[in-house]
């Protein structure tokens, strides 16, 4: 939930004659699609996204994270990369993608870095954060696959045109219509698992939520919380 306008800013400040960004699409949540969707559907969209990310911070390199079991998404990218390159509108930007490995904290933005570098998937501790030394121990933007898939329609059509903004939530088999879905921010999650998921698959009531796995715990009464981005 860190804004990411302040997180450009403090990757635009900071002194270094090499940056970097990386693009984290390292979903390693059981059961989460959206980063791979987005990647494999919607590939210029997420590198132009992360162009404008590296033109703001002043960086000149761009590392698209993807996890390993990504096939689909991985070869759309990759072809997308060949493209946009070969087309000229990445000139001054090289971008390449790397490759996780399947363990869950392989996701965690600093052991992404680790694993970018040729190490185990093992987060680093803070600080320094990667803004200040992260990839090579030079300043680096990480930003994730969803928030800079926005980046080009809100550059174009105004930040008015975000508001209040939106998400996308995976509901998995357990729901009676599971898929993706992209839901405004403020929908109730009792919305997003009757309404939408149409309840469980098996017609039982929701007697718990538990998000972010073993995160935190919330009573049924969660249902009626908003989805923000902190969730």
């Amino acid at each position: 939930g860190f804004p990411a306008y302040r997180k450009w800013e403090l990757g635009r400040a900071a002194e270094g004659p090499v940056k970097h960004v990386v693009i984290n699409g390292g979903e390693h949540e059981p059961g989460s699609r959206k980063d791979r969707f987005l990647v494999a559907r919607y590939p210029h969209r997420v590198i132009e996204g992360a162009a404008i990310c590296a033109v703001t911070t002043g960086a000149s390199t761009i590392v698209l994270y993807l996890i390993e079991d990504m096939l689909d998404a991985i070869e759309s990218a990759r072809t997308a990369i060949d493209e946009v390159t070969a087309s000229g509108l990445l000139a001054g930007l090289e971008i390449k993608v790397a490759l996780a490995p399947t363990t869950y904290v392989a996701g965690e933005e600093t052991a992404a870095l680790e694993v970018i570098e040729g190490r185990k998937a093992w987060p680093r501790k803070k600080p320094p954060y990667p803004g200040q030394a992260g990839l090579y121990g030079q300043p680096t933007t990480v930003q994730n696959v969803e928030t800079v898939a926005w980046v080009p329609g809100i550059v174009k059509n105004g930040a008015d045109w975000f508001r209040p903004g939106a998400m996308l939530c995976t509901l998995d088999e357990s729901f009676a219509r599971p898929g993706l879905y992209e839901v405004p921010l403020g929908t109730p999650l009792r919305s997003l698992v009757n309404d939408i998921g149409g309840g469980t698959a098996g017609g039982r009531p929701v007697k718990a939520i538990l998000p972010a796995l073993s995160s935190a715990f919330l009573p049924a009464s969660a249902l009626d919380t908003p989805l923000t981005h902190e969730a």
